[in-house]
């Protein structure tokens, strides 16, 4: 299985189970957070662009998930991801995605009032984080955490 934008890891390496998994994801501390998951150690993670990432390897099972492919923004991107694709899914694979609904204007509650969490941060202790979105000019969302 191979997971483009894997993120944190938390999907890909609840799904190892026995199996070859292959998790992708430009940013590297996303991936330092991957590899200290339960069955993370059992993963190949790889840092690099979903867009131009060639592994030279066939997966039966493609998965973007966690709203990733909303971050290909232009046409040439989405094209660019999907020949990633393409050149990764062997004969009869499956390429599953999600994507929110724009119609749903998500957005709208990524506000700093309801967002708003707490946690534990082993290093910096008590920490609060919140969301606050921004719909610009161009009707493309952008948020900050």
């Amino acid at each position: 299985m191979l997971d483009l934008g894997c993120g944190t890891g938390q999907l890909t390496a609840a799904l190892v189970d026995g199996r070859a998994v292959v998790g992708v994801d430009p940013a590297g501390a996303m991936l330092d957070v991957a590899q200290r998951r339960p069955g993370g150690e059992k993963v190949d993670w790889i840092e690099a662009d979903a867009r131009t990432v060639r592994l030279g390897r066939k997966f039966d099972l493609i998965v973007l998930t966690g709203h990733a492919f909303q971050v290909f923004l232009t046409r040439d991107d989405r094209l660019a991801v999907l020949a990633t694709i393409a050149a990764h899914l062997a004969p009869g694979g499956h390429f599953l995605f999600d994507s929110r609904n724009p119609m749903a204007e998500a957005w709208r509650e990524w506000i700093p009032e309801p967002s708003q969490e707490t946690v534990h941060h082993p290093r910096f202790g008590m920490v609060k984080g919140w969301y606050d979105a921004h719909m610009g000019v161009d009707g493309i969302v952008t948020y900050q955490t």
